[in-house]
């Protein structure tokens, strides 16, 4: 019996002992060249080209959206150009010549200096360099800076060379 149960013992021992190596060797080709877990077809034909797809939609939508961030912001910068612009152009003079009995209309706020000749106001201006008023029909003094407080007429009374700055029309 003892003698039995030995051989069983020793049986069962051989059994599993072939059993493990059995299971080790397949385990063991799991992942090689013969047999991979992921197969260089499935690589190339399936998972690389759903990547490109992937990539492409994604560059796609952040190109269309960093587009109209890029649009907006130019459409901003150029508003601001073209308000800057206009402040440049205003802050320059303009030379005017008029001949005797032409009239210069001003807007509010717009300057005017006589150079030389001879002018006159049709409504009240402000001498900013002798820092009075001046009334409606009064001559206007060569080489001071006239302000339009309203919207006025100058009148030429001889030839006159006139820088303005600011809203003005002729006529």
């Amino acid at each position: 019996m003892v003698k039995k149960r030995l051989v069983t013992i020793v049986g069962v021992v051989i059994g599993g002992l072939f059993l493990f190596a059995l299971v080790a060797a397949a385990a063991g080709s799991y992942g090689s060249s013969s047999d991979p877990l992921v197969t260089l077809s499935y690589l190339t034909d399936v998972f690389t080209p759903d990547m490109d797809k992937l990539i492409e939609e994604k560059a796609e939508a952040q190109a269309t959206e960093l587009s109209a961030s890029l649009d907006g912001r130019l459409s901003a910068l150029e508003q601001r150009v073209e308000a800057a612009e206009g402040v440049v152009a205003a802050a320059n003079y303009t030379a005017l010549s008029l001949k005797s009995g032409e009239a210069l209309r001003l807007e509010a706020g717009a300057e005017l200096l006589l150079r030389s000749g001879g002018a006159s106001c049709g409504a009240a201006l402000t001498d900013l360099s002798g820092t009075a008023a001046l009334a409606a029909g009064q001559a206007l003094t060569a080489n001071h800076l006239y302000l339009a407080d309203a919207a006025c007429a100058v009148t030429a009374s001889a030839d006159a060379l006139l820088l303005v700055r600011g809203g003005y029309s002729l006529g």
